[in-house]
């Protein structure tokens, strides 16, 4: 941040301010000037209320001085001259500036903009005592005063970074609004989830003035994948095929019409028109928007089919192929340039942002122009500082050599506070360590050119995380600080008498991340406590370290926050004394040991008795850690042999692993040995906290989510004549799981999968079948011939279907593989449904079949039938 502060020699007025004085709020009023914006006045109401509560006197505001007091001088009243240096661009980083200037007569705070003006008032607040820890009264640290004390001498404020994002949306558990307000205190300026779409979800209609009264934020079209709002296919494709990739002869509409930012193709980024569309939106946006500065050009999302005509193909770039030669950067930053160069003729000043992602994520060596804002999406390990981990160097040297071309011109996309966003949606008290890597990584950005800045987040974690959260921001706004003393304040305020222990925990924990071998690049897994951070020393110390903080003489607020940090540590505690007790080495990695009669899970670990496991499961239900991340690694932790069951007849041999998941493993041809489902042959070394782990073979998820109840727990079963029953429940939902082979002599597998509500209330929700198929050849020229509901033939290949969602809930398919083999799939379900192709590697694909959502009352079932049939003929 550049920071000013210059002293001024003035006479001291009789009754005025002297320099450094203590001043009686009665000896203050608050100017607003006779016409305030919104945000000025309010600006005004909040330095009048939180003075209130710090000395019991709140100041009047009023529109002109009455010369009986000090005035604080708000906004446009404290005078235009004070920021007519500034640059007063809307996409200029000094938009949010500010200025604060105590003079021997006066007071003044004012922004370049509405927003600054509020951030300047909160300054003023700050340099009094006042903190905005977290949203509510929970958060905030107001400290009493009998008298303020004014400096004398002049501050100017620019922050570090233009945009200062932590994308926080709605949660449980914490009010909406309350979330903005901390927002605008701690100077975020972009929330996409808390734009006026959410706003008026979110908040009754008396309370949706949120934003305008603390200046809006900034605004932006959208935040990600947009392109198919600027060409959407409803309007364009029928008419116009040709705007859109071409792949293998045929054209690809952008995603599809469930998901219409996700997979499909993109765009032909090198046709004209389609560039001329692009710049067109974007100028209109900014016509119909004063204020708007940013507005993306950004692929869908997922694996998208990116276009082959000849123009395009010059760029380099071939679809679905790893490294270099796969990479489509060169196509993405030609069409960004194309598209900005246009919009510049009218908005020079206002931004075209280009994505550095996915499989356009290698730098290249053209220019920018100068109204592109160019965002890499950073991944690599989350628990560490970008520049001082060599498991970030690939992410490092990318982003250097994009600094290179885009100096000024870079935004950074990251993600090190999301955790497991997949699962459940409500209070999460896991802890995320990452104090370390905000002091370093956000630094380390300003230091390479870089002026935007965003992290994605997940709120459930933020109330256990609240110093790692207000850290990313205050950073944000100013990486010149200075660490210890922003974590002193921190503890201090927070948390009383406990404030030393509650510092040291930090500390221990954070210098245990920063020399252990823990290196999370699964933004989930940094959610789950690792022995390798949490050694048998490191815990002994924060427990007693936190039984002291635990003991401390505490006020009721405190008290909260205290609690607060306990909590986490007993889920610590929790997950960590499961790995431990389950002899989980945390010198070495978790895997899974394959074998032809059975599989053995953590086969390094300690096998337990049914009853120790029960321990386990009741100490965790005791201290509200029976969650998704205890389950997780109890299932995988706990060293155990899972016998394959095999069903046979003279054409077809099954391999079905009931304590996997119920998951079938092989389906083998008699004649060939060739087996259709995929079946990893590594032991899967991985980190045991991963949120998915490809196990191979046929799975099955409750829910529409990916990795749902029921793909990762153990199922009941029982033999029959030529089938295994097997059956799972939630306690609400049971499923019920039938593999067959119904006929002797013939290579036929049934699957009847029976999903029933055995709760009192109806209940809303799906069953989603997923097959992993392992093919000869390249998976993705697998010929298809989709014979759907209404009899109606589809050929085509599985590259031409990859990431698209097919009606198909009564239909069938016959896929033959580059080398001859057939296999025929039939499905039929009462909820509806479409197959989804998705390739995965270069040999395998899945045939997933996503059922539709259903409301179930007791009793009542979702079914699906399958039938997979290898021809030989």
């Amino acid at each position: 941040m550049f920071f000013r502060t210059i002293f001024l020699c003035c006479a001291i007025l009789a009754g005025a301010l002297s320099a450094g004085a203590a001043v009686t709020p009665e000896k203050l009023e608050i100017v607003t000037g006779a016409e305030p914006t919104a945000t000025e006045q309010f600006a005004a109401s909040e330095l009048s209320r939180y003075i209130g509560l710090m000395t019991g006197t709140a100041p009047a505001v009023v529109p002109e001085p009455s010369g009986a007091g000090v005035p604080i001088h708000i906004g446009r009243a404290a005078g235009k001259q004070l920021t007519e240096k500034f640059n007063h661009g809307i996409a200029h980083i000094e938009h949010d500036a500010f200025v604060i200037e105590v003079l021997p007569n006066r007071i003044n705070v004012t922004g370049n903009s509405d927003r600054g003006t509020l951030y300047g008032v909160y300054e003023l607040l700050e340099q009094q005592g006042c903190r905005w820890f977290f949203p509510g009264k929970l958060g905030e640290c107001v400290p009493r005063r009998i008298s303020l004390s004014f400096p004398e001498g002049k501050q100017e404020f620019i922050p570090d970074f233009n945009q200062r994002t932590i994308d926080i949306g709605a949660t449980d558990g914490i009010d909406f609004g309350e979330m903005i307000d901390w927002a605008a205190k701690n100077r975020l300026n972009f929330l996409p989830a808390a734009r006026m779409f959410f706003v008026r979800k979110y908040l009754p209609p008396d309370r949706q003035d949120v934003w305008e009264k603390r200046g809006g934020q900034q605004e932006w079209q959208f935040h990600v994948h947009n392109l198919n709002q600027m060409v959407p296919t409803e309007k364009y494709f029928a008419e116009h095929p040709e705007y859109y990739a071409l792949y293998k002869g045929r054209r690809h509409p952008i995603g599809t019409p469930s998901r219409p930012g996700y997979g499909g193709g993109n765009l032909c980024t090198t046709n004209p028109e389609v560039i001329d569309i692009c710049a067109k939106f974007i100028i209109d946006y900014f016509d119909r928007n004063p204020e708007g500065m940013i507005v993306p050009v950004w692929p869908g999302d997922g694996a998208i089919i990116w276009c082959e005509c000849p123009e395009c193909r010059k760029l380099k770039g071939i679809n679905f192929m790893n490294g270099r030669r796969g990479s489509m950067s060169r196509r993405m930053i030609t069409f960004g340039n194309a598209v900005a160069k246009k919009v510049a003729v009218k908005y020079p000043d206002r931004k075209v942002l280009v994505p550095a992602y996915a499989n356009y994520i290698r730098p290249v060596d053209i220019p920018l122009e100068p109204n592109v804002l160019l965002q890499y999406c950073l991944h690599g390990d989350y628990a560490h500082g970008v520049d001082r981990c060599s498991h970030n160097r690939v992410e490092r040297e990318q982003l250097e050599a994009w600094a290179k071309i885009s100096r000024n011109q870079l935004r950074v996309w990251e993600y090190f506070l999301l955790g497991d966003h997949y699962s459940a949606p409500a209070e999460n008290s896991a802890m995320l360590p990452v104090l370390y890597r905000i002091k370093t990584t956000l630094p380390y950005f300003k230091s390479i050119g870089m002026n935007n800045y965003m992290t994605q987040s997940s709120p459930k974690y933020w109330k256990h995380n609240i110093a790692a959260y207000y850290f990313t921001a205050k950073y944000a706004w100013s990486t010149d600080r200075d660490f210890d003393a922003l974590l002193d304040d921190f503890c201090r305020n927070m948390y009383g008498k406990a404030a030393p222990f509650i510092r040291d925990y930090y500390i221990l924990v954070e210098d245990a991340v920063a020399h252990s071998d823990w290196h999370p690049s699964i933004y989930s897994d940094l959610a789950v406590p690792s022995p390798k951070v949490f050694t048998a020393e490191v815990t002994a110390k924060a427990a007693g370290l936190l039984d002291r903080a635990g003991r401390a003489e505490l006020n009721e607020l405190e008290r909260a926050r205290v609690d607060l940090v306990l909590n986490t540590f007993r889920h610590i505690q929790n997950n960590i004394g499961t790995q431990n007790a389950l002899g989980f080495d945390a010198k070495a990695d978790w895997r899974i040991q394959r074998g032809r009669e059975a599989y053995i899970m953590n086969p390094d670990g300690r096998e337990l008795s049914g009853l120790d496991v029960q321990r386990l499961e009741t100490n965790a239900l005791d201290v509200g850690n029976y969650g998704d991340d205890f389950k997780r690694i109890l299932f995988r932790a706990r060293k155990r042999r899972m016998p394959v069951l095999e069903l046979k007849n003279t054409a077809l041999s099954v391999g079905v692993i009931p304590e996997l998941g119920g998951r079938i493993i092989r389906m083998t041809d008699a004649g060939t040995s060739y087996n259709y489902f995929d079946e990893p042959v590594s032991d899967g070394k991985t980190s045991i906290g991963e949120k998915y782990f490809n196990y191979g073979g046929y799975e099955e998820y409750i829910g529409k989510g990916f990795a749902g109840p029921g793909w990762e727990s153990t199922y009941r079963y029982r033999r029959e004549s030529g089938a295994i029953r097997m059956e799972f429940s939630t306690g609400t939902l049971k499923l019920e799981r039938t593999v067959s082979l119904p006929e002797p002599d013939r290579p036929v597998m049934r699957i009847e999968s029976v999903l029933t509500n055995h709760s009192g209330e109806t209940v809303t929700t799906s069953l989603r079948t997923h097959p992993s198929l392992a093919w000869s050849g390249n998976a993705g020229d697998a010929r298809l011939e989709l014979t759907l509901p209404d009899g109606s033939v589809r050929r085509s290949t599985v590259d031409l279907e990859h990431d698209k969602a097919i009606a198909a809930h009564g239909g069938k398919c016959v896929i033959t593989g580059p080398g001859g083999n057939r296999l025929a799939y039939k499905v039929d379900s009462n909820c509806g449904g479409a197959l989804y192709f998705c390739k995965t590697s270069p040999h395998t694909f899945t045939l997933e079949f996503l059922g539709g959502e259903r409301s179930l009352p007791p009793g009542d079932s979702i079914k699906i039938t399958q039938e997979f049939t290898i021809i030989h003929n």
